[in-house]
């Protein structure tokens, strides 16, 4: 349904093709690299991986927010479609 993936190539790929991405950046400097590099032209949520010392919970805290909020504008849409469709 969407990739999940730190911000590499195959994120701009899978948007190239129309495929929704949960697009992993690091937080220290997310808000130059963000508006730069983020995804587009496809339904996306960005996610900023904290430093280090935050722990590991935070950042799969962090994750788990950003497929939730994916998944939710996934149903939004896939509702929007059908009823449009009707």
């Amino acid at each position: 349904r969407f990739l999940l993936s730190i911000d590499t190539g195959a994120v701009h790929i899978a948007a190239a093709v129309g495929t929704p991405v949960v697009d992993v950046f690091p937080e220290a400097g997310a808000q130059h690299t963000v508006p730069r590099w983020r995804p587009w032209m496809v339904p996306h949520q960005v996610v900023l991986k904290p430093a280090p010392q935050a722990g590991a919970d935070e950042f799969l805290s962090r994750v788990r927010r950003g497929l939730e909020n994916m998944e939710s504008v996934l149903q939004w849409a896939c509702s929007g479609r059908s009823a449009a469709t009707r």
